[in-house]
């Protein structure tokens, strides 16, 4: 909460009370980072594959948690261990700091970085879609991709809909997840 409010707009004897109210309005979320840790801990401890659901397992291997996506790809934490204190660790890049270091890391970070990587890989798929369809892909910005698509090719709001049509269309591996594609057309890269 600190890092999200940094400039001190919330008064200290609140943070608390808002991030418990939080998770109480949200149960199923805190459960499912609950149940990430303890799969992943017990991964660690016991050096074995832990199913979490049936599209997603934390594997011990080689001195390294891996988290196996729905898509087939992992996520690895470096040398992932419990350490003196009890806490989850691995070693990794500190974002402050840009030094190696060990790291902490929680449920609600574990089940932060899952989602990160699931939407790259729906986004993944979805770029391989349209680079199919012969549209080419000039860059990606987080959950983004930019479409140079030439004027005398096609109308641009034509290709706009093939595109988000493209980033709809179901995942073979992500069955029923609801998928939607939004955008816009212009004549240079700018947020929406």
């Amino acid at each position: 909460m600190h890092a999200m409010d940094s400039s001190g707009s919330i008064p200290e004897e609140e943070l608390q009370e808002n991030v418990d109210r939080w998770r109480q309005a949200n149960p199923k979320i805190v459960k499912f980072w609950r149940r990430c840790e303890a799969a992943a801990r017990t991964a660690i401890e016991e050096h074995r594959r832990v199913r979490v659901t049936k599209a997603l397992a934390y594997r011990f291997q080689g001195g390294h948690l891996f988290a196996e996506l729905p898509s087939g790809r992992s996520i690895c934490y470096w040398h992932a261990r419990i350490n003196p204190e009890g806490q989850l660790v691995y070693m990794g890049v500190n974002q402050t700091t840009k030094q190696w270091q060990e790291i902490e890391t929680w449920g609600g970070k574990l089940v932060e970085n899952l989602t990160q990587a699931v939407a790259r890989d729906c986004l993944a798929e979805a770029m391989t879609r349209v680079s199919k369809m012969g549209y080419q892909i000039v860059m990606h910005v987080h959950d983004e991709m930019i479409v140079d698509v030439p004027v005398r090719q096609e109308t641009a709001g034509h290709a706009l809909d093939l595109i988000n049509k493209a980033m709809s269309d179901p995942i073979d591996w992500a069955p029923g997840l609801p998928l939607k594609g939004d955008g816009y057309c212009c004549d240079y890269y700018m947020k929406d």
